[in-house]
């Protein structure tokens, strides 16, 4: 496996790869790729309602993917979510997240 970060969307780039042993070089093997364009920024899977008891624990999970990486904001009748705790794991070779958040010892209040 070969990976190569800090290119640039949408550019052709060449390269040689060669082997080595006790007994020397192996020939120059060439090769070009184009890395693709941007990928957009987009939610894959969106968060389920849930009913749970009083004083458990709740969790929302979601997952999206974009090139470059999106971030991810949580959002409740137009308001960013302050509370709670969120959990996001990256996997920069596919572009793609899963973001968790977790609401602890939740309350009626937090109903909604």
């Amino acid at each position: 496996t070969f990976y190569v970060t800090g290119l640039t969307p949408a550019t052709d780039y060449t390269g040689e790869v060669r082997a080595q042993n006790s007994e020397g070089w192996s020939q120059a093997v060439r090769f070009t790729w184009r890395t693709r364009s941007a990928l957009p920024a987009e939610v894959t899977s969106d968060p389920q309602t849930i009913t749970q008891p009083i004083n458990s624990t709740a969790m929302f999970n979601c997952a999206g993917r974009g090139e470059p990486m999106p971030g991810v904001t949580r959002r409740h009748d137009g308001l960013t979510v302050s509370s709670g705790n969120i959990t996001t794991t990256p996997d920069h070779t596919q572009h793609t997240f899963t973001s968790t958040l977790t609401f602890h010892n939740i309350q009626r209040a937090d109903n909604g």
